[in-house]
């Protein structure tokens, strides 16, 4: 387009700022995409060094795919390494309670024993006994201390895996809504930027807009393309998401 403001300057169609205007303009993108370049060859760079390799990271470059996501009952959530951990919380809390009550529980002991006599007969027997804890009311207190502790961490969980619930509803709904916006792109916004770049490109090198006007059709195609990986991104971010909520 910078040629083509060139060419319709010399011609006397266009004024010197308007070729001006898009020569900069052109020097801009030019500028905009070397910067990304930096970027991306600083971040292989940083990459490298935390994985600890000696070169920088080669990316693999291919085009973004739009991932699924499926779930049909909830209770997945229960394979979640944070529900996980509260059923594990839950069992511990259990067995310090059934440890408590062990402690003051009545014990019986058995045994038997032989005694010599004077005159060299051994005399044998037996004796059996009962044991009972000696502070029975403090064992008890502790006991109820763990039913009370045993509460407490299942209300916990409990809380913790309606708030997973909400979580999941919430990222479901996410995904739900980049989906219609990427299959609104597949049906008309493809379309409708490409013939915006066209028409733009073909109407200003035929002197038939301005470039002023020309910059806005192109500004407007590239919105539609950012805004299509925008929604890309979103959605499989979301997907990873939902995996790590449900432990898939």
């Amino acid at each position: 387009m910078a040629r083509a403001a060139d060419v319709r300057h010399r011609a006397g169609e266009v004024s010197l700022s308007e070729k001006l205007a898009a020569q900069d303009k052109a020097a801009q993108i030019r500028l905009e995409a070397r910067t990304v370049q930096h970027e991306i060859e600083f971040d292989r760079i940083v990459l490298g060094q935390i994985l600890g390799l000696g070169e920088p990271v080669q990316p693999i470059v291919e085009p973004l795919h739009e991932g699924g996501f499926s779930i049909a009952d909830t209770s997945l959530l229960r394979n979640s390494a944070m529900a996980k951990y509260g059923q594990a919380a839950v069992q511990v809390a259990r067995s310090e309670q059934e440890a408590t009550q062990a402690r003051y529980s009545p014990t019986y002991s058995a045994g038997v024993y032989g005694q010599i006599l004077g005159n060299g007969d051994v005399y044998p027997g037996w004796q059996l006994g009962l044991n009972l804890p000696l502070f029975k009311k403090s064992l008890r207190a502790q006991s109820e201390a763990a039913e009370v502790g045993i509460a407490a961490v299942n209300a916990e969980f409990r809380s913790a895996l309606l708030a997973q619930q909400n979580e999941l509803g919430h990222l479901l709904h996410e995904q739900e809504k980049y989906q219609i916006m990427l299959e609104y792109y597949s049906v008309q916004g493809r379309q409708l930027a490409a013939e915006l770049q066209r028409t733009g490109s073909l109407n200003y090198s035929q002197g038939e807009t301005s470039f002023a006007d020309f910059v806005q059709l192109m500004e407007q195609a590239a919105g539609i393309e950012m805004q299509h990986l925008e929604n890309l991104l979103g959605l499989n971010q979301t997907i990873i998401e939902l995996e790590a909520l449900t432990g898939q």
